[in-house]
């Protein structure tokens, strides 16, 4: 089992492992995300139980045989703490949620440089004040769309033809359709929710503004689920408790 260089890393989930280890999922520029044991980090003082708060941004060893299923990690050393955002349940609802959304899109074993990058932005982003349900808002959108699976929304996903906003919605996936197609509980997505989604594809998320359009919230929810195929427990507990109302 050889050691790899020193890498930075965003703790994405943690979990109790034995009596006295944690069962860690990271995100890493260079491997994506990569499901480890971090031994003797779980309970007391230590250095690596201060670090392996959800979201935390840490340098981490990693130590992988060729046909091991689990990571050993070793050296977790705290580059950027996401503790304080415990402080506020908003935030703290937040931050769960985007690590979600970032362990749920990043396949395990790749690289991801650009999810990375988006999610030390957010974990930025949350400690200096963006509002939640931005932040989320920005992860999710990004998220979908580095992996491929983020709607087109110029054509009507039934028959086809063109759309421009304001325009139908499919409750069961969030894909646009058009008038003669949409069903009976359609949802909706106004131009200012498009003006939205295209100002986020633009800028960063400090430029994005504080006002979410009140589509929005809902429309990703109905994607996230759908591509995910299954519900994302920290996503739905944000909605309750962070304020992304949809």
């Amino acid at each position: 089992m050889q050691p790899r260089a020193d890498s930075e890393a965003l703790i994405l989930d943690s979990l109790p492992y034995a009596d006295r280890h944690l069962l860690l999922s990271v995100l890493t520029a260079e491997r994506g995300v990569v499901r480890g044991v971090a031994r003797g980090a779980r309970g007391g003082k230590t250095p690596s139980a201060a670090a392996a708060q959800v979201l935390s941004l840490v340098r981490i060893e990693i130590f992988q045989g060729a046909h091991a299923e689990l990571a050993t990690f070793r050296r977790l050393e705290l580059i950027e703490s996401s503790y304080p955002l415990a402080a506020t349940l908003e935030r703290f609802a937040a931050a769960s949620a985007v690590a979600e959304l970032l362990l749920t899109f990043c396949p395990p074993y790749e690289p991801a440089e650009r999810a990375f990058r988006l999610g030390r932005m957010v974990l930025a982003g949350l400690l200096g004040g963006v509002p939640p349900e931005i932040a989320v808002a920005y992860t999710a959108q990004w998220t979908l769309a580095l992996a491929g699976l983020l709607p087109a929304l110029d054509a009507c996903a039934a028959c086809g033809v063109g759309l421009e906003a304001p325009f139908a919605t499919r409750p069961s996936d969030g894909h646009p359709v058009c008038a003669r197609c949409q069903p009976v509980d359609a949802g909706r997505l106004e131009r200012t929710d498009l003006g939205f989604l295209a100002v986020v594809r633009r800028r960063t998320l400090s430029e994005v503004g504080d006002a979410l359009p009140p589509g929005i919230g809902g429309w990703l929810d109905q994607v996230v689920h759908a591509v995910a195929e299954r519900r994302l427990p920290a996503l739905d507990f944000f909605r309750v408790h962070g304020g992304w109302r949809g």
